[in-house]
């Protein structure tokens, strides 16, 4: 097909960029069926000039053809460039970032790449046959024709240099800090003897003097605009990453010469957060050290729940109130007595809780057996949802635009959940995106979790396929699928009449 391929290309310009998706033979009935991609609009007349082009190639066949229009995904097109980056010029695999990468969609499929690194990191790639080889290596992934721009950042000082990602310190409750010590503090810059340090992922959170300690994972020297030499060094003490900066003087631009990658230091510094909203940490000290071998790392404690609701507030259920399931007749197991549950169900951009974010909250609670609340509000990923979601969930990007960020209603959610055993069907996917997106914002869920999944393959093991509409089905509830509220409000009714069924609760599966 590959012949064919080039053959259909050069019969327009405008196929340049196709892509097969599949192709399939079945020998039997001759019958070649083939999907292409295309970036750009096509109509009938593309449709049967390709398909003459491949008729013509292959007269002994029959054909049905399909053409697919795609589009650009532009975190995946800046990921797979910093996976380029990292593979074909390792000594800057820690200088780029996806958020270094932005793109424009110009006319006739063309994607224009702007590349936002340092300007000693655009100096290096421009001196290579970078944009060759990347252009070569994205044709091999995507069907768009792309155009290149370097912007390089301002490499003036540390300030500069030092940005991280923007923290909004007012968000972030001060949970106390954890601490351990350190053995054999060795004289380089002074004779401080500070041996018991911060965590650094507690210590990303915090400013004013602090104290930590790492093993060196880079460091890196720089001049001011008034050419004066200081240099960013890289620690990690296996709870987190913290870069800080060294303003040098003749003495310890000597000492800087002694310390490589790999040693083990202990640092005292000054941690600021600078006008615009980023941390930047001054290095005063910096010794060597032992760190502790063999060390178990204390767990992080929780941000507490918000004394009240700030961004969602969960409504009664009041209609639920009036059906048969609440009747006069106490129907309740009474293994659900004295007992609350939260039902989730997430509505996200993707499958990958490491990668994705979530896109739509729906849960419900039940207490002593009952359903009496409800909690759903639509969220905003801060980028575009994918076709594919959109024709699976109906969430656009236009219904998400001026819904609240997951990190607005974060607190609200812990709340809602809070003291709670959590459910869900599937509840690994559910609960990945749940701790994955409420970690760094300090909400650390360690509540006991059932699956409502493992529950129905238990319980009705001649169901066949146990997805929810069909549990639904089985139990007569009413669901309208893929939306999260509807999901969450019938894996809840699933659950109670699983429970009826089963005669007592399930062992939990978290």
């Amino acid at each position: 097909m590959s012949k064919i391929l080039n053959e259909i290309k050069n019969a327009n310009p405008k196929y340049e960029g196709i892509k097969i998706e599949n192709a399939i033979y079945h020998r039997k009935s001759k019958l070649l069926e083939v999907t292409l991609l295309l970036c750009v609009h096509f109509d009938r007349e593309d449709e049967q000039a390709i398909s003459k082009v491949i008729q013509e190639s292959l007269p002994f066949v029959s054909l049905s053809l399909q053409l697919k229009k795609v589009v650009c995904d532009c975190d995946l097109l800046s990921k797979k460039i910093v996976e380029f980056i990292a593979d074909k010029f390792k000594v800057l695999k820690d200088r780029v970032k996806c958020s270094d990468i932005s793109t424009v969609n110009e006319e006739n499929g063309t994607v224009k790449i702007i590349l936002c690194f340092e300007e000693e990191v655009c100096s290096h790639l421009e001196a290579s046959n970078f944009f060759t080889e990347l252009n070569e290596f994205l044709h091999t992934c995507f069907c768009e024709k792309f155009t290149y721009q370097f912007k390089p950042r301002k490499d003036e000082d540390s300030t500069d240099i030092l940005r991280e990602e923007k923290v909004d310190y007012t968000r972030i409750e001060q949970i106390p800090a954890r601490y351990f010590k350190v053995d054999a503090v060795t004289r380089l810059f002074d004779n401080n003897d500070t041996n018991e340090v911060m965590y650094i992922a507690d210590a990303l959170e915090r400013t004013g003097e602090l104290a930590i300690a790492g093993k060196i994972i880079g460091i890196r020297e720089r001049e001011t605009k008034n050419g004066k030499p200081f240099f960013i060094i890289d620690f990690n003490d296996g709870t987190g990453r913290m870069s800080g900066t060294v303003f040098s003087t003749k003495e310890i631009l000597k000492k800087m010469q002694k310390i490589q990658e790999g040693s083990e230091v202990v640092v005292v510094g000054n941690a600021e957060v600078t006008p615009e909203g980023y941390r930047r940490f001054t290095i005063k000290s910096l010794n060597y050290c032992e760190l502790p071998k063999d060390f178990v790392y204390q767990e992080k404690e929780s941000r507490k729940p918000p004394e009240s609701y700030l961004v969602v507030k969960p409504e009664p259920m009041q209609t639920v109130l009036q059906t048969d399931m609440f009747s006069l007749v106490d129907t309740t197991p009474e293994c659900l007595k004295g007992k609350s549950f939260v039902v989730l169900d997430f509505e996200t951009t993707g499958t990958m809780p490491q990668e994705d974010k979530i896109t739509e909250i729906g849960a419900v609670k039940i207490v002593d057996g009952k359903i009496i609340e409800k909690f759903a509000t639509m969220v905003n990923p801060d980028r575009k949802i994918p076709d594919i979601v959109v024709e699976l969930t109906g969430i656009t990007d236009e219904m998400v635009a001026d819904a609240p960020k997951f990190e607005e209603v974060a607190g609200d959610l812990y709340k809602f959940c809070y003291g709670s055993v959590i459910i869900a069907h599937n509840l690994s996917f559910d609960y990945a995106f749940l701790k994955n997106m409420s970690k760094p914002l300090n909400y650390l869920y360690s509540n006991r979790g059932i699956d409502t999944l493992s529950m129905a393959r238990d319980l009705l093991p001649n169901l066949g396929h146990h997805k929810l509409n069909n549990i639904c089905d089985y139990f007569g509830i009413e669901l309208v699928h893929h939306r999260a509220y509807n999901d969450a409000y019938a894996t809840a009714q699933a659950f109670i009449e699983m429970i009826k069924l089963k005669g007592g609760m399930p062992e939990f599966d978290v």
